[in-house]
């Protein structure tokens, strides 16, 4: 009987009556090719080869016996490696060495295979099926009591740890470790205050950046769900562990393509829990649940540096929106600065700034100069970006907190009536820098002294005054600046008589007012013989049509008045002298 090679070692099978003189030199052939197949082998794929064949020669070396078989060569594509003849049923060790960064494939016939990393080894058998056969990942579910790794371990799929109280012990001491706690989760521990959980990450897109996920899943999600929850917990000092920090979200609405999503941040403060910051979509609210009347949610910018400087900024807030454009720009902004900052002499300013013509601008300033409290402009102009004065620099006699916040003074006022300073908010078209809408008192000046000037009307860049409204406790005056050092061209006034026989009077009523009837002018007649005692254009209006009203100052007739009097009682004098005469 001829010899055959149909075992899985291809090795030569010696038939009855066949070798006698040579059986010794074949069994020593097969002796060294059962040590062949627990050897290392190494096989070359041609280059940038779609397929591969290893084929286990009969009775002869062959490196596809080998246990361990290391592929080797240069690829630019998936290489699929059939392993021949497919009756052959065998364990092996295969490592992909080739160049390239391709995978390879391990086949034996039309079943299945396993794919092989490039850089990686695999435990695989081939199942010898013949043309059916099929090559199986060895160490597919595979159990192992206990698992030392001295290097890197990677896992293409599941890691199971069946124990309740799975441990997995990291470092070289194994001084920290990740258990399983049952029907909870696991813990990350360690013998030192320095536990670290760091995720890193050195992608170079600037858009990418590490990620830590909390993801939840359900069939019935419902509103007001919990998406995900992280604890701070520390110990009281009675040993109770307490929740002194938490992050949670909440799924407001889950409904599709409307859903709300709320995050809470947690603290502790008098051993209760308090929401101390929640984000709910665009809206951020502070809490507090002190009883101190004088305790509430504080936002603090805290700038910390060994090089303090004058006009250091402390911390700010901007406001963005996008214009018309796609432009993210700043539309407001709130801004501390510390002016000085000279320990024991410490000032601060606070900024509120607003868009103008593309520009973020400081419109308002808020400086504390000693006790008293300044609000002035951040911009000068005629616009009606000037701001507001409370108090000044060089005196303590301001305004105080109670003074505006207290009753019956500002505070109360803006939110009982009505007052827009400025000329934005304005709907009468008069560019009035101050409008107030008052049923009552509209504004009340008390004074502490005898004398005083309640108002005092300057040009801009004049120190010197206009005129003025004053009080002395008793009376009002209304008074026009008429000082001789202001005056030049100084003539005698003549013609008065003429000019007041001009003047027209009339009785009449306003048409506001029907159920009263004055006495007065018509003011564009009156323009005519004593021009500055007229305001505005006979028939103007404004831009919305408008009326705009002209106004006469009937104090700038006294003169022309006082005049004609004087013009008249020489005039009787005059007569008066020729009476007595004609009479003599």
């Amino acid at each position: 009987m001829a010899s055959t090679f149909v075992n899985d070692l291809r090795l030569e099978e010696i038939g009855d009556g066949e070798q006698s003189t040579t059986w010794g030199q074949t069994t020593n052939t097969n002796l060294e090719l059962i040590a062949e197949a627990f050897s290392f082998g190494t096989e070359a794929i041609t280059t940038n080869a779609d397929t591969h064949t290893t084929t286990i020669a009969d009775g002869s070396t062959d490196p596809g016996r080998s246990i361990f078989l290391k592929y080797t060569g240069t690829l630019d594509s998936e290489c699929t490696i059939t392993i021949g003849p497919n009756t052959v049923s065998k364990l092996w060790f295969i490592e992909n060495a080739t160049s390239g960064s391709q995978n390879i494939a391990i086949s034996q016939g039309s079943g299945a295979n396993v794919t092989i990393a490039n850089g990686q080894t695999k435990v695989v058998y081939s199942d010898g099926a013949g043309s059916g056969a099929a090559v199986v990942d060895a160490l597919q579910d595979l159990s192992i009591p206990d698992l030392f790794i001295d290097d890197d371990l990677t896992v293409g799929d599941d890691v199971l740890l069946n124990s309740d109280g799975a441990i997995i012990k990291l470092g070289a001491d194994a001084d920290v470790t990740l258990t399983h706690v049952a029907d909870t989760g696991i813990t990350l521990a360690s013998g030192t205050n320095a536990t670290t959980l760091q995720v890193d990450s050195n992608l170079a897109d600037e858009n990418a950046g590490p990620k830590l996920i909390l993801n939840r899943t359900t069939d019935s999600p419902a509103d007001n769900d919990v998406g995900g929850q992280i604890e701070f917990k520390m110990e009281n000092d009675n040993n109770e562990q307490l929740d002194f920090g938490k992050i949670t979200t909440t799924a407001l609405d889950v409904t599709d393509s409307t859903e709300d999503g709320q995050l809470t941040l947690e603290t502790i403060a008098a051993g209760a829990a308090v929401s101390s910051v929640v984000v709910a979509g665009t809206t951020t609210t502070l809490n507090g649940n002190e009883a101190d009347a004088n305790a509430s949610p504080k936002l603090i910018l805290n700038r910390t540096t060994a090089s303090a400087a004058d006009n250091d900024i402390g911390g700010q807030i901007d406001f963005q929106m996008e214009n018309d454009n796609d432009e993210q720009l700043v539309f407001g902004r709130i801004k501390t600065q510390a002016t000085t900052v000279a320990d024991g002499n410490e000032h601060g300013l606070l900024s509120l700034g607003a868009v103008l013509d593309g520009t973020i601008t400081d419109t308002m300033e808020i400086s504390g100069q000693g006790s008293a409290v300044c609000v002035v402009p951040a911009v000068n102009s005629s616009d009606g970006t000037d701001g507001i004065e409370f108090g000044n620099n060089s005196s303590t006699n301001s305004l105080s907190k109670n003074d505006i916040l207290g009753a019956n003074r500002m505070w109360r006022a803006i939110n009982t009536q009505r007052v827009r300073i400025g000329n934005v908010a304005n709907t009468e078209g008069s560019l009035a820098a101050l409008e107030m809408m008052i049923s009552g008192n509209g504004i009340i000046i008390n004074n502490s002294s005898s004398t005083m000037n309640a108002i005092v009307f300057r040009t801009s860049g004049n120190g010197t005054d206009a005129g003025n409204i004053s009080c002395d406790g008793s009376s009002t005056n209304f008074n026009d600046t008429s000082d001789y050092r202001l005056k030049e061209n100084i003539v005698n006034l003549t013609g008065a008589i003429n000019r007041v026989k001009a003047l027209q009077t009339y009785r009449f009523n306003f048409k506001n007012n029907t159920s009263r009837t004055v006495d007065g002018f018509l003011a564009h007649e009156v323009a005519s013989i004593v021009p500055e005692a007229v305001v505005g254009e006979k028939d103007a209006v404004d831009s919305n049509g408008n009326i705009k009203a002209q106004a006469i100052d009937r104090s700038k007739l006294v003169p022309v008045l006082t005049a004609a009097l004087q013009e008249a009682i020489a005039k009787i004098e005059a007569l008066e002298t020729r009476v007595a005469a004609l009479e003599a």
